[in-house]
């Protein structure tokens, strides 16, 4: 006669033991589907230091000599002698870390017991996608909000004017300014450019490949494509994922290890956010829209499509330079001395949580599946990230009547 299987012990080994299965593919989606990993550099947060912490940059060194008309004195007679006093200071902000964390609805063993094959394996998959674009999600808005300037795209007005904040500054108010036009590729070169040259903003790569990066919706994309015409370079497809290594090309398999930015035009690499950010307009200001909406399933409540994040007013890029935040996770600490606590997992690994207790759970048949997500992002340089509000315009129609194959 066969064993009996005991289905708590099975899905107990199944999602806490198995590292690859569980713990390995959430780094993996984060790394090759989520942009907003691949933009910023990651750290640590420090144990036993402090709830909250300075970031303390060195700012540029104000030159005593004017910069554009630089005035030398004569070599003859200025041994030892000083001519001028250079000022240097430091920027400090702050920041702290934050934790989020959720569990599932109970899993039982009994409905377990009954349910389709590898239908647990199938939850969990589910979930792991669900925590990624929650971290995707976190990132994203807290570089909206912490941003050192932000740009709302208006008609009938210059670049220049469109922007708000500068150097040195962080958690720029957004614009209480209605955007009334698209994202077009003439105003995103002159922010590139203004970014650069104002503000002094540092580009990724280095010699020819020097580049900003662009996070924009789909549809923010296409718009730029269809600008440049027959200026688009011959490899401008964007790709929304990293793609796979086929044919040995060499950007598919560093594609493999992080986020695919494509093509390099102009100074600009662009990059899909499919799930972007979206605002709604209220008449004095802008209200985020949640992409994700409940809906009833056959069993249980499942995520859809928000139908207002489909139609919502407004839509935010992300104009990128390199330096502009640190991504932190907590320092793995468990106590000290006799105290200790179990090794806590901050990056969205999922695990199973199957706990005896004499009043709850006495023959540990239930459990849940459990998250959590400790973060802190070091502002190093936050006006090196530009959010771009601009309206979602309807396409103009592009379908033509036809004489179809049947002579109709």
């Amino acid at each position: 006669m066969a064993s009996c299987i005991d289905y708590a012990e099975y899905v107990q080994q199944t999602f806490s033991r198995n590292q690859n299965l569980l713990y390995g593919p959430i780094g993996q989606a984060l790394r090759t589907k989520t942009p907003w990993l691949s933009v910023f550099k990651g750290g640590t947060f420090p144990a036993q230091v402090a709830s909250t912490l300075l970031a303390v940059m060195q700012g540029r060194t104000k030159m005593a000599a004017n910069m554009a008309a630089p005035s030398f004195n004569s070599m003859l007679g200025t041994c030892g002698a000083v001519t001028s006093i250079d000022q240097n200071g430091t920027n400090q902000w702050s920041y702290a870390a934050e934790i989020g964390s959720g569990t599932s609805e109970q899993i039982c063993m009994n409905v377990a017991f009954s349910a389709f094959k590898e239908s647990l394996i199938s939850e969990v998959n589910a979930y792991q996608e669900g925590v990624t674009q929650l971290i995707a999600a976190d990132t994203r808005w807290q570089t909206f909000l912490r941003s050192g300037v932000k740009a709302v795209v208006q008609s009938a007005t210059t670049a220049d004017g469109m922007i708000v904040g500068g150097e040195n500054q962080i958690d720029v108010p957004v614009p209480a300014i209605e955007s009334d036009g698209r994202l077009d590729i003439s105003t995103l070169q002159a922010f590139n450019r203004i970014m650069r040259t104002n503000y002094r903003a540092v580009p990724f790569g280095s010699g020819a490949g020097l580049h900003a990066r662009l996070l924009a919706s789909p549809e923010t994309l296409t718009d730029l494509l269809t600008d440049l015409g027959g200026g688009a370079p011959a490899n401008a497809s964007i790709m929304p994922f990293g793609a796979l290594a086929a044919g040995g090309d060499s950007m598919a398999t560093n594609a493999l290890k992080s986020y695919l930015f494509e093509p390099l035009y102009r100074g600009i690499q662009y990059g899909e956010d499919t799930i972007d950010l979206r605002l709604n307009w209220n008449g004095s200001g802008y209200d985020p829209v949640d992409p994700d909406t409940a809906d009833s399933a056959t069993a249980g409540t499942v995520a859809v499509t928000n139908p207002a994040w489909i139609e919502a007013s407004h839509t935010v890029s992300f104009l990128i330079f390199e330096g502009a935040f640190q991504r932190l996770v907590p320092e793995q600490w468990t106590g000290e001395g006799k105290v200790r606590f179990d090794r806590q997992m901050y990056g969205g690994e999922i695990q199973f949580i199957n706990n005896k207790d004499m009043t709850c759970n006495p023959f540990g048949d239930w459990g849940v599946l459990a998250y959590r997500v400790g973060r802190a992002l070091k502002p190093l340089k936050p006006w090196f990230v530009l959010p771009i509000i601009s309206k979602r315009c309807f396409p103009e129609p592009s379908v033509e009547t036809c004489t179809g194959v049947s002579g109709e």
